[in-house]
C-alpha cells in the first residue's frame, strides 16, 4: 500500500515538475513544447498505473473473501459432522439436508457447544481483521454477522437451545455459499440419513475418536492354588 502511493506521487510530482518547467517564460518553444508532452505522458501513465493498481487490488480482495467465505464453510460442515452425522466429507447438499432434517431436540454436550461458540468467536474476529475483504462482500459480511451470533453461546445461564443454533446456521448458509462463488445446491435426503446420529456418544466418537463408555478390557483369569 505504502509503495504504491510513493510511485505514484513520484510520477505525478515528476509531471507536475514538467508541466511546470514548460510554462517558464525563459525556455524556447521547443523545448517548452517537449517538457509539456512528457508532462502529460506522465500524468497518462500515472492515472492508467493507478486504475490498473486498483483494479488487481480489488481481484485480490475478491479472491481473499472467498477464501474467507470457503474456509467458514469446511468449519461450519465439520461441525455440523459431529452435531449432527452424516458422512465425514465437504458436501453442500448433505449440509443443507443435515440442518433441514436437524431436530431442535439433537443433545448439544458441551464440546460441541465449544465448537459453534468458537466458529463464532472466530467470525466475530474476521470481521474486524479481514475488514478490507469483508467489505468488497455484502454476502460475506452478512453471513459472518450471522454466525457470530453463536459467540454468545454462553452469555445465559443456559445455552443457546439446538432449535435457535439450527436456525442461525440455516441464515448464514446461503450467504457463505454465494460469497464462496459456488452454486446453492439442491438438499439431498437420502445419504445423510444413513449415516445420521445425533446421540451424545455418537458426537464424542465423530469428535475425540473415543467413547465414554467403552467396554472394560478383557483380563486373564488368575488360577488357583492347587488348581
Amino acid at each position: 500500500m505504502h509503495t504504491r502511493f510513493f510511485i505514484g506521487g513520484t510520477v505525478f510530482g515528476g509531471a507536475s515538475i514538467l508541466l511546470w518547467e514548460a510554462f517558464d517564460q525563459t525556455l524556447n518553444g521547443r523545448l517548452s513544447d517537449l517538457l509539456l508532452n512528457l508532462g502529460t505522458e506522465l500524468i497518462g501513465i500515472g492515472i492508467t498505473v493507478l486504475i490498473i493498481d486498483i483494479m488487481l487490488e480489488r481481484r485480490r480482495l475478491n479472491d481473499e473473501a472467498k477464501r474467507i467465505a470457503t474456509n467458514v464453510l469446511h468449519d461450519l460442515d465439520h461441525h455440523v459432522w459431529v452435531w449432527q452425522g452424516g458422512a465425514r466429507g465437504f458436501d453442500l447438499a448433505e449440509l443443507l439436508a443435515l440442518l433441514n432434517n436437524a431436530s431442535d431436540q439433537s443433545p448439544l454436550p458441551p464440546f460441541t457447544q465449544n465448537l459453534f461458540l468458537n466458529l463464532g468467536s472466530r467470525s466475530n474476529n474476521t470481521l474486524r481483521n479481514s475488514a478490507e475483504a469483508v467489505a468488497v462482500s455484502p454476502k460475506l459480511k452478512e453471513g459472518l454477522i450471522t454466525l457470530s451470533e453463536l459467540s454468545c453461546m454462553r452469555d445465559k445461564d443456559q445455552p443457546l437451545p439446538s432449535g435457535e443454533v439450527i436456525a442461525t446456521l440455516n441464515r448464514a448458509l446461503p450467504s457463505l455459499v454465494l460469497a464462496a462463488g459456488l452454486p446453492m445446491p439442491e438438499s439431498d435426503e437420502l445419504t445423510p440419513l444413513e449415516y445420521r446420529g445425533t446421540s451424545e456418544e455418537e458426537q464424542e466418537w465423530r469428535h475425540y475418536g473415543h467413547r465414554q463408555y467403552a467396554e472394560p478390557p478383557l483380563t486373564c483369569a488368575k488360577s488357583g492354588a492347587g488348581q
